[in-house]
């Protein structure tokens, strides 16, 4: 990962037009973004398929399926991701 401010400067050489607010949001969400999305695609390797087959079994849509089933799951990944985002 790499830091923000080398992102910015990166950003800025090759696209002098982005500026302000809009343009500092995108290349934070770009720094930041494996910070998150690393831990959280590692918890979605590991769940057990019999939970969500279950819950499919009961009756859930797939929405309800990702919001009650695989959402839970993921917090602790996303809540540590956001954790060191914080931190940096």
């Amino acid at each position: 990962v790499v830091p923000a401010f080398v992102h910015s400067y990166a950003w800025v050489s090759l696209a002098p037009a982005l500026h302000g607010l809009p343009a500092a949001v995108l290349v934070s969400v770009i720094a930041y973004f494996p910070f998150v999305y690393l831990p959280a695609a590692a918890t979605l390797r590991r769940p057990d398929p019999a939970l969500e087959d279950m819950a499919e079994a009961l009756g859930l849509e797939p929405w309800a399926l990702f919001l009650r089933v695989v959402l839970p799951q993921l917090r602790l990944a996303v809540g540590g991701g956001a954790l060191l985002v914080g931190l940096h």
